[in-house]
């Protein structure tokens, strides 16, 4: 198995990280009864495949809340979870993060997106719970759910038992939860709803997503050893003192923080060379004689820069994409579209937008394949609904996701208009004509 380096975390890995806040793994299934394991239900983790995010959504946070808490919460967080995930995933499509250390993007991810997520979610359920324009000030807190055990215990009735008394058989755990050492698993969380609802026994679903919700920013708040404390705080405060959302520019921020990632990491004379050669391998521009190996020991240099600074893993989808430039406009069709495949992959949350480009150019080249490989298709076009789905034809998209011979004739055509005769090696003119002779496919003469 290859693995790859990713910048942006890929979205079983969000979805893990999420889940395991809340504490939901342990009480999702799958269709079959089953627990629901990440490395069965994440099995395309690098997909972000509507039907597979709405189905892990569903069980890793709407049932088990539902079951948990109450059907309108679950309904409520999972929603939250989705509009989270699609903005990350619009951000991921834009911005590019190559040869960014992922502790550093992740850093921006919590401050940016997942901070003002949950201030948001907890400026709309607070305000619920108040009836005033105000939230409860335990939200507000390192370890909010201590903070809300002890007002329940000034709210419990006084002929009600007391925390220690209704705990007595496991007081040792409740002992740590009350002195904020450890946090309740979401299990527990039921026994605790059930002895605060002694008092209000009306307030019970209410309850119990204080409790939840408490639990989910103590453990984020512990998990990230408490440096966004102050920002959750700030965020919080902005939308209770302005009633209304920040505006936040998200690609923006990332850009300009992208930009000085790279200027801090001395990769200008990597970056020069490497838009360079993207100029001299355009697909459209002519190509003197001789030039094929010039350019093929370019490629090659292009490696060792990435191999001299540290950054191939990060970088090499370039690389990849050059080789399959090289090897389709030679006439090399069958290497093209593995290069063009093993390129796609390999830029997969860190690309931003040029995968655009790159997911074009592997589609055209694997359709022309004198017996184009279906399943290498259906991954390219998962991957193109995912990360660009206006380049898929609108008829074309449904899910789950199928090549047909529409979806094949679509891309041959691709190829005619992004790799015209004018760019191809004198070296590849006789294999591409022949082949698209065969396909019988007009326009390839320019």
């Amino acid at each position: 198995m290859t693995i790859f380096n990713e910048p942006y975390p890929n979205i079983g890995i969000v979805l893990q990280k999420i889940a395991g806040l809340a504490d939901t793994s342990r009480l999702a299934f799958n269709n079959n009864n089953k627990r629901y394991r990440k490395d069965e239900d994440y099995g395309a983790r690098k997909t972000v495949d509507a039907a597979v995010l709405q189905d892990s959504i569903e069980q890793l946070f709407l049932k088990p809340l539902s079951k948990t808490v109450s059907d309108e919460f679950g309904r409520y967080f999972a929603a939250y979870v989705r509009l989270g995930l699609s903005n990350y995933i619009e951000l991921m499509k834009h911005v590019p993060m190559e040869a960014i250390e992922r502790k550093r993007v992740v850093e921006m991810l919590n401050l940016h997106l997942f901070v003002e997520s949950l201030a948001s979610l907890i400026w709309q359920l607070g305000r619920e719970q108040m009836q005033a324009n105000d939230i409860p000030a335990f939200y507000f807190e390192e370890n909010p759910i201590q903070t809300l055990i002890r007002f329940y215990e000034t709210q419990v009735c006084s002929g009600g038992p007391n925390f220690n008394q209704y705990f007595e058989e496991n007081i040792r755990t409740a002992t740590k939860w009350r002195s904020g050492h450890e946090i309740p698993n979401i299990g527990s969380l039921q026994s605790i709803a059930r002895w605060a609802t002694l008092s209000s026994p009306d307030a019970a679903d209410e309850d119990k997503q204080a409790l939840f919700l408490c639990r989910f920013i103590a453990a984020f708040h512990k998990k990230t050893q408490y440096k966004y404390v102050e920002p959750l705080r700030h965020a919080i405060a902005f939308r209770l003192k302005n009633g209304t959302e920040p505006q936040i520019y998200l690609h923006n921020l990332f850009r300009e923080f992208y930009a000085q990632e790279i200027q801090r990491s001395d990769l200008h004379d990597l970056a020069t060379f490497a838009l360079q050669l993207h100029q001299e391998l355009k697909r459209s521009s002519g190509k003197p004689e001789g030039s094929y190996k010039e350019l093929t020991e370019k490629v090659n240099f292009l490696n060792d820069l990435m191999l001299r600074h540290g950054v191939e893993a990060q970088l090499d989808y370039h690389c990849e994409w050059f080789r399959g430039r090289l090897a389709i406009l030679s006439g090399d069709i069958e290497n093209a579209g593995d290069h063009y495949a093993n390129a796609v992959e390999k830029s997969l949350y860190k690309a931003g937008n040029n995968i655009r480009d790159l997911l074009k150019e592997a589609l055209a080249v694997n359709a022309i394949q004198k017996k184009p490989y279906k399943p290498t298709l259906k991954k390219l076009k998962n991957r193109a609904l995912t990360f660009y789905p206006k380049i898929i034809e609108p008829k074309l998209r449904n899910l789950p996701v199928t090549v047909t011979d529409e979806d094949i004739f679509e891309w041959r055509l691709w190829f005619i208009a992004r790799f015209p005769k004018r760019g191809w090696f004198k070296e590849g003119i006789p294999v591409l004509e022949r082949r698209v002779q065969e396909m019988k496919i007009r326009g390839c003469d320019k």
